[in-house]
């Protein structure tokens, strides 16, 4: 169970249901003065550190509220072919086998039964990134503003 909540928080970060909060969270990095152009609104420096912590974890909150409901839900992860769990590499042997031997129904039954259980596990995981997110540093904040697009997931 535990490598279910695990996967499912992986998905949440990397989903394309979160695609939305790179963009909110490129804008806030603009303001740490990360060489790209800055805004003419918004110049380096205008932010407090409170305000890019609270922006950061607001957008980081609403990437978790919509991956939860896009994939928190019946056919969330086994209707979406980008989140959709195949058999583990460890077991495509057997699967293969049994596929081999007209058993392709428990291949499918076990491919269901992931997909459903990540689907259950989903909402488990939103709290804990709330609990995550609630506790995040200044320091934790800038290395996902300003680290590589796999920074939250790392």
């Amino acid at each position: 169970m535990l490598r279910l909540i695990g996967l499912a928080l992986m998905v949440l970060i990397v989903s394309p249901a979160t695609a939305g909060w790179r963009d909110m969270l490129d804008s806030v990095s603009k303001t740490l003065g990360s060489g790209d152009a800055v805004p003419e609104t918004i110049t380096a420096g205008t932010l407090s550190e409170a305000e890019i912590i609270k922006g950061l974890k607001e957008a980081l909150g609403q990437g978790v509220s919509a991956a939860v409901s896009n994939l928190g839900r019946a056919d969330g992860f086994l209707g979406n072919p980008d989140v959709r769990i195949p058999v583990p590499g460890r077991l495509e042997s057997v699967a293969s086998t049994l596929r081999g031997l007209g058993q392709e129904q428990l291949v499918d039954n076990f491919v269901n039964t992931m997909n459903h259980a990540a689907e259950a596990a989903v909402p488990e995981a939103a709290e804990l990134f709330a609990n995550a997110i609630s506790q995040m540093s200044l320091e934790a904040a800038r290395g996902i503003l300003q680290g590589p697009d796999d920074a939250a997931t790392q």
